[in-house]
């Protein structure tokens, strides 16, 4: 059963936004296949503060042989792996043709294991009952297996050695939670014939341990806004909308992994639609934006200036059916009339006047 889901945020940074992506992946895919399992409390994005110490999990499965951790990696570009021993191993990852190397994610769930197993002791009594009610029962012995699900388009190379047996793509986790957990539970009966010890805790005991887990979630208290403190400045509407316009080569804001291309689409009358595009469109990312086409604004007239061509553009010319109209009195004009008040654009500012009219202009 699903105990507690993840509230995901609204970053827009694309690296946050890939890890999220990954997460919800990872998180539907447990719940489909755990969602109406009894034995099995699945604990979405726990976060715990235990002695000075903070560590997160992206998903906890707790089962009453033994907690199951997943740590989500969203994976979009070559991963290599170097594995020296069985303690030992170099992660390294090519983007944009650099090459850089990140943190073991095996040790990485296996530390947050140490640190959960840690906190499960100190706090034992509050969820676990005694023995013929007078030694209190612990985890000392309960299995914490940590498990790292890559995501469904990531590529890994192990340049040597072998591959750690808890790295899997996201659609391996859940089988292999099956194959261990049934091992675990036999391993736990009473006539187990394997020299390894089984543990065991109640159905009320699993279900106590997954809600006090959930009361002890600490999130993360997010980063204090900067801009409270300053004095906010009033920026032109216009220019937010210039900083969210995508651009050629900016970073997909999908998968963050890769870049906005220019691309174009041939339509069935023979015109073609330009559009940019993550470069893995339309197999790896499905990300499109349409492309924006600025329109140059008309230059306008100086307020004051005079400038009697402009007031003509404001105000055209009454003309109807191949007809000029007087621009004072409104009365029927000859063509020749209204090209002699044309032609003499300094004395008539570009109308057209009738005779009558013409002389109380020129008089004015």
């Amino acid at each position: 059963m699903i105990v507690k889901e993840k509230q995901f945020s609204t970053s827009t940074d694309p690296r946050i936004r890939a890890g999220e992506e990954a997460e919800k992946d990872m998180a539907f895919r447990l719940a489909r296949r755990f969602g109406n399992e009894a034995d099995v409390h699945v604990i979405n994005d726990l976060r715990i503060e235990h002695e000075g110490n903070a560590f997160q999990i992206d998903h906890l499965l707790v089962t009453r042989w033994g907690l199951f951790i997943v740590e989500s990696k969203s994976v979009h570009c070559p991963v290599t792996i170097k594995v020296w021993d069985d303690k030992r191993e170099h992660w390294s990852r090519t983007f944009e043709g650099k090459v850089e190397g990140f943190d073991s994610p095996v040790l990485q769930a296996e530390e947050q294991g140490r640190l959960l197993k840690a906190f499960m002791r100190a706090n034992a009594e509050q969820m676990l009952g005694k023995l013929i009610g007078l030694l209190q029962k612990g985890f000392f012995y309960c299995p914490i297996v940590p498990l790292v699900a890559i995501s469904r388009t990531g590529v890994i190379d192990v340049e040597s050695g072998t591959l750690h047996k808890s790295v899997l793509k996201a659609d391996e986790i859940a089988p292999e939670i099956d194959r261990q957990l049934a091992t675990l539970k036999k391993k736990a009966k009473f006539l187990n014939l394997s020299l390894e010890t089984g543990w065991e805790m109640s159905a009320d005991e699993a279900a106590r341990v997954a809600s006090f887990l959930c009361s002890r979630h600490a999130p993360k208290a997010p980063p204090k806004s900067t801009a409270q403190a300053a004095p906010k400045e009033t920026a032109p509407p216009a220019s937010k909308a210039q900083g969210s316009v995508p651009r050629v080569g900016a970073p997909c804001p999908k998968c963050g992994t890769r870049k906005l291309v220019r691309k174009s689409v041939k339509r069935a009358d023979g015109t073609e639609t330009d559009f940019l595009a993550c470069a893995g469109h339309p197999t790896d990312c499905q990300q499109i934006f349409a492309l924006v086409t600025k329109a140059q604004a008309t230059p306008k007239a100086e307020a004051g200036s005079g400038d009697s061509t402009a007031a003509t553009a404001k105000k055209p010319q009454r003309r109807q059916a191949g007809k000029t109209y007087c621009y004072k009195c409104k009365t029927n004009i000859p063509q020749n009339v209204a090209d002699y008040c044309f032609n003499k654009r300094e004395q008539f500012g570009g109308r057209a006047y009738c005779r009558s009219c013409q002389r109380e202009v020129s008089n004015a």
